[in-house]
């Protein structure tokens, strides 16, 4: 199966990368930019999406560049809490929630999907820009402003403003709470939102993503959405929001840039698959900033895309597990989700409170709450307790190169304790593959060990030099046995037939170029004859 994405934001590198976990390999990823760099802020990862991250064997990465919420706090803009909930590990979950710098993450994906599926895999500065495609699967996962759902629906236009405007950015300041909280702050208008994206520096700061909402008229809904402005203009609106263990308009102020964003979505579509094409992530569902939950959504689309093509269902029946569930997200977040605890406390007590369980009872607060992790999928109970999507692909041999090895006249060591030793020196060669094409080096040998049965245990070890000039250390070890006559012809160096014989090797390479370290991690295999002066051999990769 082939399959195209069209955008390598973390939606299209998830969707990759679970395609080649499933054992679909054959994927291109397009990409519009010319190069991806570590754009964005911060966003939180769920633990819904950390479980994926995890199956998909990134959760060390993960934990290297993120920081787990152990924390929420709701609080009113005089720092009153309205609810304080543990989170990730802290709330019963068997994985934790982060919280990440977007573009570390997308880059951390980036070097995984070219590990995994090759350099060539992400195709940069080439946009997707119609329906037609050659693959068995064109998968939009292009962003709010797809290419793909737009050829899909023509007549849909620009994206839906609610005429709120959001302004991000990021600040060092002294850790606050717990140095592991998230905090929302909002009076029903007007909405501040805090958490750490680094682990504290040598003088004990910390990196704070923030957040800062309200209303505003004009806010443009095409063209460029990361419009740089003025910190202190939106300190400004925020002037009076010091809430005690967290000053909003000093740390607005203290930001070396602070970019400005509509808040926008889409209507929920009727369809996503059409024939050989789906959408996926925003392109599919794009849901206001509420709940953390854009980024998770689209890594839950990528896992459940990837078990039901690779499970022989196909993207309909993706489609009917995600549309309906991701276009109840969009409408609970347009009725501010969770977050709606902000806007109940201010109506009901605008000035503030003595006693929040007057205003807000813990059983109203823990419905709420409880409420919106159900629809969204990432209740602890249903999700400890969900089956996994992974698939466990049946192995398959990807072709990695043909081999001819050179060799020198056998040098006969004599019988040692082990058989009748041999060494056969190694004098060049070539290589030519998919993946990997160069030349053998001379200089190698094979340590050969005739058993008494007639088996040769093969062990060679030699350099290779690939065709753009990275080195690699190749050894291989296997046997070679057959029939008494079949042997006595290939010592003679007669052409045989190499059915006839038993001849199969397992690799191990080695190298420090970075473009060749997928090698390390891979086992190979090779089906291998024996001719006069060479040896030839098929190499393949399992998967």
């Amino acid at each position: 199966m082939r399959i195209i994405i069209a955008g390598a934001g973390i939606g299209g590198l998830t969707t990759a990368l679970s395609l080649h976990a499933a054992g679909i390999t054959e994927v291109t990823v397009d990409e519009s930019v010319g190069e991806l760099r570590p754009l964005g802020v911060g966003i939180n990862l769920l633990p819904h999406a950390v479980r994926e991250l995890t199956e998909l064997g990134l959760a060390d990465r993960i934990a290297r560049i993120g920081v787990p919420i152990e924390e929420l706090v709701y609080a009113n803009p005089l720092g009153q809490v309205i609810s304080a909930e543990e989170r990730g590990r802290a709330a019963g979950y068997r994985w934790p929630q982060y919280a990440v710098h977007r573009g570390e993450l997308q880059m951390l994906l980036l070097e995984a999907v070219r590990e995994r599926l090759g350099p060539d895999t992400i195709r940069c500065g080439r946009p997707v820009t119609s329906l037609d495609h050659d693959a068995d699967l064109l998968i939009g996962a292009d962003g709010i402003r797809s290419t793909v759902r737009a050829a899909l629906y023509p007549d849909e236009g620009a994206p839906i403003w609610n005429g709120l405007t959001l302004w991000r950015g990021t600040t060092l300041t002294e850790p606050f709470l717990t140095g592991r909280s998230m905090v929302m702050s909002g009076d029903g208008t007007r909405k501040f939102v805090a958490y750490p994206i680094a682990e504290p520096d040598a003088d004990g700061r910390v990196l704070v993503n923030w957040i800062a909402e309200r209303p505003t008229e004009g806010a443009a809904v095409t063209g460029d959405w990361n419009r740089p402005a003025d910190p202190e203009a939106v300190a400004a609106e925020f002037a009076d929001w010091k809430l005690g263990w967290l000053d909003a308009p000093t740390l607005i102020a203290a930001a070396e840039s602070v970019f400005e964003y509509p808040m926008v979505d889409r209507d929920p579509l009727p369809r996503w698959t059409h024939d050989r094409v789906t959408l996926l992530g925003d392109a599919a569902h794009p849901m206001y900033p509420v709940g953390s939950n854009g980024a998770s959504q689209a890594i839950i689309d990528a896992r459940v895309l990837a078990n039901a093509l690779a499970t022989g269902r196909g993207p309909e029946h993706y489609e009917q597990h995600r549309r309906e569930a991701t276009a109840a997200i969009v409408h609970a977040n347009r009725g501010l989700g969770p977050e709606m605890v902000l806007s109940l406390a201010a109506e009901r007590a605008p000035h503030g409170f003595d006693d929040i369980d007057a205003v807000l009872p813990p059983e109203e607060l823990a419905e709420i709450s409880l409420r919106y992790k159900r629809l969204a999928g990432f209740d602890p109970s249903s999700l400890n307790e969900r089956p996994s999507w992974t698939v466990r692909p049946t192995p398959a041999l990807e072709r990695l190169a043909t081999f001819r090895v050179t060799l020198d006249p056998i040098l006969p060591i004599g019988r040692t304790p082990w058989g009748e030793r041999r060494v056969i020196g190694i004098t060049g060669g070539s290589f030519d593959g998919p993946r990997l094409s160069g030349t053998v080096l001379a200089g190698g040998a094979d340590w050969q060990i005739v058993h008494d049965d007639g088996t040769a245990t093969v062990d060679t070890r030699y350099t290779l030099r690939t065709n753009d000039g990275a080195l690699i250390y190749l050894q291989t070890r296997g046997h070679r046995h057959g029939p008494d006559e079949v042997m006595r012809r290939l010592a003679r160096g007669e052409d045989v037939d190499p059915d006839t014989y038993y001849f199969r090797l397992v690799l191990t390479f080695e190298t420090a170029h970075p473009d060749y370290a997928w090698l390390g991690r891979t086992v190979a295999v090779a089906t291998g004859r024996r001719e006069a002066s060479a040896v030839v051999y098929d190499a393949y990769a399992l998967s």
